[in-house]
């Protein structure tokens, strides 16, 4: 809506612009008023006193006091410290102003319909507090967000702090109860083939023989791997998988796999829904994520689980490594 009102506007305005191309802004603002330069008109209306304005030629403002019916035509608005008048609750007062916003300039006096000039001023003039509001909203936003950045990082790093606290010191205690609560955390298949490392690579498993793949069945099935469930990485393979593309023909494969996202950083925590991607990078057409599966990743203390299916083709498998 702001934008298709600034349009709205901005079209106006320059349609406008080519028969009348002064405006009056509404102001505060109070001048010295001087008998014998200014004007002074009595019995007048606001709709007078701005045609008196725009008949006299080289005058700049003028002030209404509906009270007394007072209208003073100023040539030179030279600032007073006093209001535009005493002892009244409704005066106006108006001035030429270059608008600096979407009306053209330059500027000349010929305007023949004073209230819709005062109205197209004052719009313009508002749209642009508009956009100092959203320009100021847009700099609360992201300090906003820099603000919610450091207090996840600050999180993290506390996290971080209590999960060493808890390895370093191996409280055996809260081992044995994850793993009471999370039953994969000792019930799993170990995947640690040394070819598995995001170091291995050639594309080929070992010389001439081919590339392996973990899908079982295949006659170039990863000699560690058993069909879907869950399994731990292990020396010499590595201790977790990957969570950056490894790159093709690496870990005894072509298309190699890794974890899209982090693992979890609380002990005992429990990722549900995992997308584990195979590189197919550097093949014609194929991206970092060519092929996946669904899986599941749990926290058990000093090493990760997985839950791992088959791959949907070969020769594509799970990489492992010793860091994220």
């Amino acid at each position: 809506q702001q934008t298709k009102m600034k349009s709205v506007v901005l079209l106006v305005c320059m349609v406008f612009v080519t028969t009348a191309k002064s405006c009056l802004e509404v102001t505060t603002e109070s001048w010295i008023f001087d008998e014998e330069r200014d004007l002074l008109f009595q019995n007048s209306n606001i709709a007078e006193c701005q045609k008196e304005l725009f008949e006299h030629e080289g005058f700049m403002g003028f002030s209404f006091q509906e009270e007394s019916s007072e209208c003073r035509v100023y040539k030179a608005l030279f600032p007073s410290s006093d209001p535009p008048c005493k002892d009244c609750t409704a005066t106006t007062s108006m001035k030429f102003t270059n608008v600096p916003l979407y009306c053209v300039e330059p500027y000349t006096r010929d305007v023949d319909d004073f209230a819709f000039c005062v109205l197209l001023t004052n719009m313009c003039k508002e749209i642009k507090e508009n956009e100092k509001m959203i320009a100021n909203l847009e700099i609360e936003k992201e300090a906003s967000n820099k603000k919610m950045e450091f207090i996840e990082t600050e999180l993290e790093k506390l996290t971080n702090v209590i999960e060493k606290h808890y390895l370093n010191d191996y409280d055996q205690d809260l081992v044995r109860e994850i793993k009471r609560q999370h039953p994969e955390c000792t019930d799993y298949r170990i995947l640690n083939d040394s070819r598995r490392s995001v170091h291995h690579g050639d594309g080929t498993y070992l010389g001439a023989q081919p590339a392996k793949c973990d899908d079982s069945g295949q006659s170039n099935t990863s000699p560690d791997w058993v069909g879907a469930g869950w399994y731990r990485m292990m020396g010499p393979a590595g201790s977790r998988i990957p969570e950056t593309p490894p790159g093709r023909r690496q870990c005894g494969t072509h298309a190699t796999g890794w974890m899209k996202g982090s693992h979890p950083a609380v002990v005992g925590r429990t990722i549900e829904e995992v997308t584990f991607c195979f590189d197919g990078t550097g093949y014609a057409g194929q991206t970092a994520c060519q092929y996946s599966t669904q899986g599941k990743v749990t926290h058990c203390g000093d090493y990760y689980v997985y839950y791992l299916e088959n791959t949907p083709t070969c020769a594509i498998r799970y990489c492992a490594t010793h860091h994220f």
